[in-house]
């Protein structure tokens, strides 16, 4: 679902971002069988939760992204 998401956005033009656990549920192979253009994904991975949220956070204050996918 999230993967389909992303691919729509990028179609439209839009800024995608994933951001995650070290252990999150992001594969790029299905990622990029579902459409999304890797180069055009940042992933961020961070160590707790709490640096995850900091993550979405600054992304969100970017006002760059029109979604930002939070895998926790």
């Amino acid at each position: 679902l999230c993967a389909g998401l992303i691919a729509e956005a990028q179609r439209r033009g839009s800024l995608a971002a994933w951001a995650g656990l070290g252990g999150s549920a992001f594969y790029p192979p299905d990622f990029s069988a579902a459409g999304v253009d890797l180069a055009a994904l940042p992933v961020i991975r961070t160590a707790d939760v709490r640096g995850l949220w900091r993550a979405c956070d600054t992304l969100l204050r970017s006002g760059g992204f029109e979604l930002i996918v939070a895998d926790v």
